[in-house]
């Protein structure tokens, strides 16, 4: 596939036009990483804002953000002004954090121009151009389009169990070190320590440079050495199916074919006494 990114410099090229509907993704609670602060909040000039909790997420009591339906995105769609054939960037504020969620989301129930700005906002900021210190308004369709989730897209808690004894896939977590090995209490209380047995450790921020992603070269050589590459079929999880799809843009990016995102992440395997942890 072509790569997810667009650069800060193309789309301050593309602003002018009009033909592209910029999203800024959104969340609250920064984890696995220093969160950028700002003194003020800082927009790219246009942009709508999209939070993962409060617009991008399905209402389902006690599971954290958990993937919205078909149903859900065709609605926010709608309020957005997003139809499929939009050409929608995606940034967040923190560099690459949440924009990657709302990407994964958005590609999964067919929205095929859709992008992400590699760097964020700091990018955009360090490269000079505007911003703006309010969101754009939204301009609303007036009929909402219907939508079908790509379940490829998507990991069940059952077939990550299945793959522990019958491997079909590698599991890539993407949670820091300490936390992947247990060494650390996890950050959301009733949760055990460890990782699911037979996957990989990948922080996200190996990924990354500074706030932007890592070329495509050094993406192949990370994933080269942990013995994987892009033949092979790859399922990212985290805490909380977030930070996941940083690695799964990055798996795109160096090639691979068949990526996939087990939502429940550990804040699901974690809270189940019945699954095995190593």
């Amino acid at each position: 596939m072509h790569s997810p990114l667009v650069t800060a410099e193309w789309l301050a090229a593309q602003l002018p036009t009009g033909n592209v509907i910029v999203l800024e993704a959104f969340i609250a609670n920064i984890i696995g990483r220093e969160p950028v602060l700002y003194d003020a909040p800082l927009c790219i000039p246009g942009a709508l804002k999209v939070d993962i909790d409060k617009d991008l997420s399905a209402d389902i009591p006690g599971e954290v953000h958990p993937f919205p339906g078909a149903a859900h995105i065709a609605t926010l769609a709608q309020a957005l002004g997003l139809s499929k054939k939009s050409h929608i960037v995606i940034y967040d504020n923190q560099g690459i954090y949440a924009a990657p969620r709302a990407w994964w989301i958005f590609k999964s129930a067919g929205f095929e121009n859709v992008f992400l700005l590699d760097g964020g906002l700091p990018a955009w900021r360090e490269q000079g151009y505007a911003v703006a210190k309010t969101y754009g308004a939204a301009q609303p369709l007036k009929q909402a389009e219907e939508f079908n989730l790509n379940n490829a897209m998507l990991c069940p808690r059952d077939a990550v169990l299945a793959n522990i004894s019958r491997p079909q896939f590698t599991l890539l977590d993407a949670r820091g070190a300490a936390r992947f090995n247990g060494e650390v209490p996890e950050p959301r209380p009733g949760l055990r320590s460890g990782h699911v047995p037979g996957s990989l450790n990948l922080p996200f921020a190996a990924v990354l440079n500074g706030h932007s992603y890592k070329s495509v070269d050094e993406l192949n050589t990370l994933f080269h050495n942990l013995g994987l590459n892009p033949a092979q079929p790859v399922v990212a999880s985290c805490g909380s199916g977030l930070t996941a799809c940083i690695i799964l843009v990055a798996a795109l990016i160096a090639g691979f074919q068949q990526a996939s995102l087990y939502d429940g992440s550990w804040a699901q395997w974690g809270a189940d006494a019945s699954l095995p942890i190593a």
